[in-house]
């Protein structure tokens, strides 16, 4: 069982204890997914912050101040959003290449977003 005092910081201090042992328990549920064996130690620093989003959610979930509901709805608006720069850019005339380092993106996927 891990200890998340320090990343819950002042976050714990309002936890009941129920809450705090579901807290524990979930993250270390988190923790023990198998996708965590298969991470480049490279990445160290992008899995830091997956691994705060996940808290971040488990903590949320536990408060009933968010759901995965209400965040696949915020990304579906972000894609959305995003898919609509990626064609206004284009439409701008903003080369591809540009648009393919600004978006994270590949460039078969800007193509394909575009309608080439």
């Amino acid at each position: 069982m891990g200890d998340y005092s320090d990343w819950l910081a002042h976050a714990a201090d309002d936890l009941t204890p129920e809450q705090r042992e579901e807290f524990d328990s979930t993250a270390d549920a988190y923790y023990a997914l198998p996708f965590h064996a298969q991470r480049d130690p490279e990445d160290a620093i992008a899995d830091s912050a997956e691994d705060d989003a996940a808290l971040t959610a488990i903590l949320q979930r536990i408060l009933g101040e968010d759901s995965l509901m209400s965040a696949a709805r915020r990304a579906w608006q972000a894609q959305l959003e995003l898919e609509g720069w990626i064609r206004a850019e284009a439409a701008a005339g903003t080369p591809e290449r540009t648009i393919e380092e600004h978006s994270g993106f590949a460039r078969m996927t800007i193509r394909t977003r575009i309608g080439k």
